[in-house]
C-alpha cells in the first residue's frame, strides 16, 4: 500500500493476502492523487476479473464510505468524486489499449509464460501515462505467487537482484492469521515438496529437474486400480502427428473413465501410442471409438462413452476434427477440440496446473493400463508411465511426449 517505488510487487503464497494488497494499493492511490485520475487492475482471465476483482474493489470501497457506480458490461468501478477503476484481462494482451490511466496493478502475472507476461507487462507500463502526485511517478504494482519459479518473467524483474525501481516484498501463506486452520495442511497435501515450498512460502524455486509426476501417486498402496465397476462416463483424448520416422512425433490416445460422486474421480483405462500416416488417421479412428464403447460397457458407466473423443485442434488433429464433421454419419460418436487456452499452455505449465489432482490421490491408474507393454521407436514399455513419471522440468524428452500431453489434457478437461 505505501510503497513509493516505481514497481513494487508482493510475490507471496496463496492466500498470502497478495490481491487484498493490490486493491488496497489502488484505493490508497487514488485517495493521494485525488479526482480526476483512472486506474487500472489486471487479471490474467475475465472469470478472475468478475469473480474477485471487482467484488472485491466494491468491498473495500465500501468500508472506506465512498459512493461509487459500477459497469459490470465494461468492467469498470467508478467511484464518485475521484475516477474510474478500470478492471481487463491481459489474456489478450494485444487488446490493452485505447485509454489512460495514473497507476496500475497486475494481479498472477507469474501464471502464465514467460513471452506472454514480458508482452503483457509492457502493455500495461504503456497504458501508464496520467500525470500523477506519486513521488516516482507514474507506478504498475504486480501480486503473484511465483508459479514459475526462477525461469519466469517476474523473478528476472523481482527475484534475488531486483531491476532499478522493482522492489520485492515477500508475503507467506503462514503469516496470515484469518485462514482456516487446516488450508496450510489441504495445500501441503496437494503438492510435492518443491512445489509446495513454492506456493505455500512464496519462494522462487529452482524447478529444473523437479519431477511433476510419480508413478506411486497413480497407485492405491503400490497396486494399480481395478476396473470401475460402475462410474459416470468415459472419454479419450487424441494427440496426433502426420509424419512418420524415428525421429518424428507419433498419434497418442488415452482413455478415462470419470466418477463424480463415487470412487476414484479419474481412472486411466487404456492407452495407444503408434506412428500413422495422415492418410490413414481417417480410418484409424474408427477404432477409438469402438474402444470407447468397450470400455464403457466394461465399466458400466451410465452415460456411456457421452465425453466422445477430445482431440488437439493442430497439424493432423484439425484433419482429424474435420474429417468427424464430415463424416460423423459414419464414425457415429462426437469429436471435440481442446480449448484454446489450454491448448496454449506449454507442457510445464500444464503439468504443474494439474499436479495437484494427481498427487492428491484424484487420478490413478487401472491394472490393464498399467500392466500394458508396447513397441513404439523400437523400444518395449509402459509408454504412458515412462513418459508421465520421466517428466521434469526443464528437461527436454529424448523419446516424445505424446501420451504425457493426452495425460495433462485428460485430466484439465475433467477435473480443471
Amino acid at each position: 500500500m505505501f510503497s513509493k517505488a516505481k514497481f513494487p510487487a508482493i510475490v507471496g503464497g496463496l492466500g498470502s493476502g497478495k490481491s487484498w494488497g493490490g486493491i488496497a494499493r489502488i484505493c490508497k492511490l487514488m485517495l493521494d492523487e485525488g479526482r480526476g485520475k483512472n486506474y487500472a487492475y489486471y487479471f490474467p482471465t475475465y472469470d478472475l476479473v468478475k469473480l474477485r476483482g471487482i467484488p472485491g474493489m466494491i468491498d473495500e470501497i465500501a468500508s472506506m464510505g465512498l459512493k461509487h457506480k459500477v459497469n459490470m458490461q465494461m468492467s469498470i468501478v467508478s467511484v464518485i468524486g475521484y475516477g474510474d477503476i478500470i478492471f481487463r484481462s491481459y489474456d489478450r494482451p494485444e487488446k490493452i489499449i485505447a485509454y489512460e490511466v495514473a497507476h496500475s496493478v497486475v494481479d498472477e502475472l507469474d501464471t502464465i509464460g514467460y513471452e506472454k507476461a514480458k508482452f503483457s507487462w509492457r502493455k500495461v507500463v504503456e497504458r501508464n501515462r496520467q500525470p500523477c502526485k506519486h513521488p516516482s511517478g507514474n507506478s504498475v504494482g504486480c501480486v503473484t505467487t511465483p508459479d514459475r519459479g526462477k525461469k519466469g518473467y517476474v523473478y528476472e524483474k523481482w527475484g534475488d537482484n531486483p531491476q532499478s525501481g522493482y522492489e520485492l516484498i515477500k508475503a507467506s501463506t503462514y503469516d496470515n492469521p484469518f485462514l482456516p486452520d487446516d488450508y496450510i495442511a489441504n495445500i501441503s497435501a496437494n503438492y510435492n515438496p518443491t512445489l509446495a515450498r513454492l506456493f505455500l512460502e512464496g519462494e522462487f524455486v529452482n524447478l529444473d529437474g523437479a519431477a511433476i509426476f510419480s508413478e506411486e501417486s497413480l497407485l492405491i498402496n503400490d497396486t494399480p486400480a481395478p476396473i470401475p465397476e460402475y462410474i459416470d462416463g468415459v472419454f479419450a483424448v487424441i494427440d496426433s502427428a502426420i509424419k512418420t520416422g524415428s525421429k518424428n512425433d507419433g498419434t497418442a490416445v488415452t482413455y478415462f473413465g470419470e466418477s463424480k460422486y463415487h470412487g476414484i474421480p479419474l481412472t486411466i483405462l487404456d492407452w495407444e501410442i503408434r506412428q500413422i500416416d495422415a492418410a490413414h488417421l481417417e480410418h484409424w479412428l474408427p477404432s477409438v471409438f469402438e474402444n470407447l464403447e468397450r470400455l464403457a460397457s466394461l465399466t458400466k458407466a451410465r452415460h456411456g462413452a457421452s465425453g466422445g473423443v477430445y482431440i488437439e485442434d493442430k497439424a493432423s488433429g484439425s484433419i482429424l476434427l474435420q474429417q468427424s464433421k464430415t463424416k460423423s454419419h459414419l464414425f457415429g460418436m462426437k469429436t471435440t477440440a481442446i480449448k484454446g487456452d489450454l491448448t496454449a499452455l506449454g507442457k510445464e505449465e500444464r503439468a504443474m496446473k494439474v499436479s495437484s489432482h494427481v498427487f492428491r490421490g484424484s487420478v490413478k491408474i487401472t491394472e490393464p493400463a498399467f500392466n500394458k507393454v508396447t513397441t513404439y521407436k523400437g523400444r518395449t514399455r509402459n509408454h504412458l508411465l515412462n513418459e508421465v513419471t520421466s517428466f521434469s522440468i526443464g528437461a527436454q524428452s529424448k523419446e516424445g511426449d505424446d501420451l504425457l500431453d493426452t495425460f495433462t489434457y485428460g485430466i484439465a478437461i475433467s477435473l480443471g
